[in-house]
């Protein structure tokens, strides 16, 4: 798919910046949000298997398989990519993990280079933590914001001051006609409000509405 491969483009770019700070291989791994029963997971790696550039894959996961970790996921036989998971354990030795306010987790996972520390030779060269730290954060914002507007367009709607104000009220059992009591509009404009959320969202009732808004962190203040 074509947002798949910009995807992997964009994580060819942070393979190069991971090489420079003395990480040659890595792999990525996120689950996208929204879809509660049949979540999506993809997986982006760079120098594990044999040949140049990276590589990218998709596994939708059952109801089942969303509950397990991430590390787990790739550890199954539904890993996109043919023992990986086995190759994470056994390889990058490091790992960090982000969530995005949408939802998304994400891994990043590091195999640093063994080279020589200025003050010590003979020792390992020594990995320093808020560059792990940085680098998954960076990775996870920038992969996740590019991997959204493909998968999931509902996080990029634009949610009104009202419309939020509704969906809370909505998020905590008021009716509609409850809803236009307490903030003095009518049940009409109430449900112009829900019908036009629902457009927005993509959402065939305020239910459905109400919890993708709520899964995206929409309705936080």
């Amino acid at each position: 798919m074509e947002g798949e491969a910009s995807a992997c483009g964009l994580f060819s770019r942070f393979a190069a910046l991971a090489r420079d700070k003395g990480f040659p291989k890595l792999a990525y791994a996120i689950r996208l949000p929204l879809a509660l029963f049949q979540q999506k997971c993809m997986l982006f790696h760079h120098g594990l298997t044999a040949g140049d550039g990276a590589h990218c894959g998709s596994v939708q996961l059952t109801a089942v398989e969303s509950e397990k970790s991430l590390a787990e996921i790739l550890d199954s036989t539904a890993t996109p990519v043919p023992s990986a998971g086995k190759i994470l354990d056994r390889e990058l030795t490091i790992a960090a993990s982000a969530q995005h306010f949408s939802g998304a987790t994400g891994t990043l996972w590091l195999h640093p280079a063994i080279r020589a520390c200025p003050d010590s030779p003979e020792g390992p060269s020594p990995v320093c933590p808020l560059t792990v730290f940085a680098l998954a954060h960076l990775v996870h914002a920038t992969m996740t914001e590019c991997l959204l507007r493909q998968h999931v367009p509902e996080s990029l709607a634009h949610i009104t001051i009202r419309e939020k104000e509704i969906l809370r009220w909505t998020a905590d059992g008021k009716t509609v006609g409850e809803i236009s009591q307490i903030i003095g509009i009518s049940e009409r404009t109430v449900k112009f409000h829900l019908h036009n959320i629902m457009n927005k969202l993509n959402a065939i009732n305020k239910t459905q509405a109400t919890v993708k808004a709520a899964v995206l962190g929409m309705l936080r203040h």
